[in-house]
């Protein structure tokens, strides 16, 4: 229902990127209708608190730096090459493809809340805590990048600091952690294992699908990327090669 109402405001907007609004809102909503009218015990609670304050401020975070901007290169792309076929692909394409990864990603949360009220372990725990450390690397790199993009000096550069000079990408893996810990969360519930296929969906679309590749084909006509991308790891963050 998220994706059908964003397509249309998409639609009508002329600007389908407003559906990685969707993406983290629809997450978000789900976990809510679990929390609510499911049976719940301290790790149902726990999973889904955790994936409700990610998919708010992921949401909260592309609203304000997307909201009246043009349409996101990768769909304006799209549009440019799709023509007249643009308006069903997109449907198809960009927002029902994105609903039915939504119900992979949500995995973990639709097992552990069907096997019935269950208590956090030691191990639930260790889930918790990679959960709130992706959570908060994801976070603080966007603030990061939302700052540095706000001065209009900086308009076209590429952010090189902060968790940046680290990795080319730690909000997304910060992004990627935080799923592999609510993986763990939910991984004793009954048939729990099942739910990894959430974390290994999201590492495969963020370092080979729509993440990392896509940015780094962009970045590759600036004059300061490929002295970034020598001296920098592309995704998990470590030692600067050379200054």
């Amino acid at each position: 229902m998220v994706m059908f109402v964003f397509f249309l405001i998409g639609s009508g907007l002329r600007n389908h990127g407003l559906v990685d609004i969707a993406w983290g809102l629809g997450i978000c909503l789900v976990a809510l209708r679990f929390l609510f009218w499911g049976e719940i015990g301290p790790l149902q609670v726990g999973s889904a608190v955790l994936v409700i304050i990610w998919g708010l401020r992921l949401s909260g975070y592309l609203f304000s730096r997307n909201w009246g901007k043009p349409e996101d290169f990768r769909y304006a792309a799209w549009r440019m090459q799709w023509g007249s076929r643009w308006w069903w692909r997109s449907f198809f394409q960009v927002y029902l493809l994105q609903g039915l990864l939504q119900l992979i990603v949500v995995m973990p949360l639709i097992l552990v809340f069907g096997s019935g009220p269950s208590e956090i372990g030691w191990f639930e725990w260790v889930g918790a805590g990679l959960a709130w450390s992706g959570l908060v690397i994801e976070a603080v790199a966007d603030a990061q990048k939302f700052r540095f993009k706000q001065e209009p000096r900086n308009r076209d550069r590429l952010i090189m600091s902060g968790l940046w000079r680290y990795s080319r990408h730690p909000n997304y893996f910060g992004d990627a952690v935080f799923w592999w810990g609510i993986g763990l969360m939910c991984v004793r519930a009954k048939w729990g294992w099942i739910g990894l296929a959430s974390p290994i969906l999201m590492n495969w679309l963020l370092l080979k699908v729509s993440g990392v590749p896509l940015l780094e084909e962009r970045w590759a006509s600036r004059p300061e990327f490929e002295g970034y991308r020598k001296r920098t790891n592309r995704f998990v963050p470590g030692r600067v090669k050379f200054d």
